[in-house]
């Protein structure tokens, strides 16, 4: 996936913050429909369901890159 050239990057990083990360993605990608910045979300290895979450959004939104950190 390619970075939408944008002024700046909202980047997220989450461990075990399902809830909250769905919270803030899901109102970050209302808002970003009109401005296209590109959101980086970094998993710190969570074991919720932040990763399916972000997967299937990463379907709907192609401003969204996830990394997972490896340790």
């Amino acid at each position: 996936m390619s970075f939408i050239m944008s002024d700046f990057t909202i980047a997220i990083c989450t461990y075990n913050r399902y809830y909250y990360l769905k919270l803030c993605l899901d109102k970050l990608c209302e808002v970003n429909l009109e401005h296209k910045a590109p959101i980086l979300v970094v998993d710190n290895l969570s074991t919720d369901n932040a990763s399916e979450y972000i997967e299937n959004l990463i379907k709907e939104n192609s401003s969204i890159e996830y990394v997972v950190e490896k340790t």
